[in-house]
């Protein structure tokens, strides 16, 4: 079978603040391409977690405050949203969400809106574009970001979307513990082929694919802080 181009070694850039002041928050976040505005004075906080890589993102927000946001996903990155199990239901694309066992999916470039309320919490997946189609290319499901990009959100079961919840909060305690921020390539591994098939098997009912083409979970180490 053959193997995604995965460096032996890569540096990651790390980034975690809490803030609870919106202003302050709004000034931190101007180079991104979102726009916040808080609809009302209801007390603000947030608590935002990132690891960076060249071709691979993983990302845990939690706002508590009335907030309406807008913005584009990266350009060159697929990227998928993942609500925290415990989090607040929130409004995505103008279309309330009916549970948090979803899988929102983002295209490169994509707008987005969301109105959220106190005690949201998500997480967020990007991968480069080139990356998840080797990936899928390789699984034998070459052609299906087509598909992908047709649908906006899947609702899953409960327990599949608390395993990938938990994963994707063990890799990110595991790179904020690291003194040095560099993952070997079994964990690169981690983010290159267990998280993308993870998620593509929660929405392989929407996108009619094989499932049984997908990398089996047992067969990767799960990172663990």
């Amino acid at each position: 079978m053959k193997t995604l181009s995965i460096p032996d070694y890569q540096a990651f850039t790390w980034l975690e603040f809490e803030m609870n002041e919106f202003e302050h928050f709004k000034n931190a976040v101007e180079s991104w391409k979102l726009d916040f505005l808080q609809i009302d004075g209801s007390d603000f906080y947030t608590h935002f977690k990132q690891l960076i890589l060249p071709a691979i993102q993983v990302g845990y927000a939690q706002i508590d405050g009335h907030i309406e946001q807008n913005g584009e996903v990266p350009e060159d990155m697929w990227t998928f949203v993942i609500p925290h199990k415990n989090s607040s239901l929130a409004t995505y694309n103008h279309i309330l969400a009916e549970s948090n066992a979803m899988i929102l999916i983002y295209p490169p470039g994509t707008d987005f809106s969301s109105t959220t309320f106190d005690g949201w919490e998500i997480y967020t997946f990007s991968i480069q574009e080139r990356y998840l189609k080797e990936f899928t290319t390789m699984m034998g499901l070459g052609g299906i970001e087509e598909k992908l990009s047709t649908v906006e959100r899947v609702y899953i079961d409960a327990n599949d979307a608390e395993s990938l919840q938990d994963q994707l909060e063990n890799v990110l305690k595991y790179a904020a513990i690291l003194e040095e921020k560099t993952f070997d390539k079994a964990e690169l591994e981690i983010l290159f082929y267990l998280l993308p098939s993870m998620i593509i098997k929660r929405i392989h009912a929407h996108m009619e694919c094989n499932r049984d083409m997908l990398l089996k979970e047992k067969y990767l180490l799960y990172i663990r802080a």
